[in-house]
């Protein structure tokens, strides 16, 4: 499932030994660093463990990239601009809490509507996830990253225009508390 900038090219000829004996002292030298500096960190042990593809640039300019971007962009800010809008429109109400549960559970149904073009990621932690386990590349993961941040601060500049500036004394209001 990985595209194919990500194979490695079969060599057109096969080393001498020579070089063959130098690989592997290399490999041997990198490995043995690798596994005393992963004793010493845990951390490392997760990342020597976890599948991480980089990717290539190209995989970004093909189609069904373009389109889960922009599909990740449509829902991204349909949750936020849902979720955030309806939370203020509650007002801290507890009888509004239901107007809040229903905004979010139509947000879900487009969500899972969508979720098979992009993933339905719609959260960076998400994404950092699927990249730790293999089923993304960085490359990839880097413009989900962008492209939700965008997505989630244009839901709340949008906000911000259609309540007039509320969003900032709503969320002052109740943080606060």
């Amino acid at each position: 499932s990985l595209p194919p900038c990500l194979y490695k090219p079969t060599p057109l000829h096969k080393p001498s030994c020579k070089a063959e004996e130098e690989n592997k002292k290399k490999k041997n030298i990198l490995s043995s660093f690798f596994v005393t500096f992963c004793l010493e960190n845990p951390f490392f042990v997760i990342l020597k463990m976890a599948k991480i593809a980089l990717g290539c640039c190209s995989e970004v300019t093909k189609p069904d990239c373009i389109k889960a971007l922009v599909v990740e962009f449509i829902v991204t800010f349909l949750f936020v601009f849902a979720g955030v809008g309806s939370a203020m429109a509650a007002g801290g109400a507890l009888a509004a809490l239901l107007f809040v549960a229903v905004a979010h559970t139509f947000v879900v149904a487009v969500m899972i509507s969508a979720g098979h073009i992009s993933g339905g990621h719609l959260n960076p932690a998400v994404t950092i996830g699927l990249l730790f386990g293999g089923h993304i590349t960085v490359v990839r993961s880097a413009f989900y990253w962008v492209i939700q941040l965008l997505a989630s601060s244009a839901a709340c500049l949008l906000l911000k225009y259609l309540t007039g500036g509320l969003v900032r004394s709503f969320l002052l209001t109740h943080l606060s508390k």
